[in-house]
């Protein structure tokens, strides 16, 4: 009995470990996209086409807009003929990155669940961070 309420109590401190670690990495991965300086439309257009051959996007209309987008930040949405992203506040290389990510991923057609939305949001800040894809 008493083996069981250690081994409970350790299963429980040990997941709340791993949540909060988990948390604590995804706030930090995306910290970087809130002190990266704004780059001009032109740049990020640059920036835009060659991500596009990095993800194998090369065919995939993809509009770059500086706009109202979701929480002031960015956001990248589906199209008739393509994705748009929408850039306001962060108009940067992190989160054009991020944005793009979700399109290459196609994150658009996955459930939308709380733990699916943490770890699309926390690989697209990875990929945004190291250009590592997974």
């Amino acid at each position: 009995e008493m083996w069981n309420m250690a081994n409970k109590y350790m299963k429980r401190v040990l997941s709340t470990f791993l949540l909060g670690s988990s948390l604590g990495l995804f706030v930090a991965s995306g910290v970087v996209g809130y002190v990266q300086p704004n780059l001009s439309k032109v740049r990020l257009e640059e920036i835009l086409n060659d991500e596009k051959r990095n993800l194998g996007l090369d065919g995939v209309n993809i509009d770059l807009i500086f706009g109202e987008a979701p929480m002031g930040l960015a956001s990248a949405t589906k199209t008739e003929d393509g994705y748009k992203i929408t850039l306001e506040r962060l108009k940067n290389k992190f989160a054009l990155k991020h944005e793009i990510y979700h399109i290459a991923k196609d994150h658009f057609s996955q459930p939308q669940t709380l733990l699916g939305q943490i770890k699309k949001e926390y690989s697209a800040n990875i990929y945004s961070l190291t250009g590592l894809k997974f």
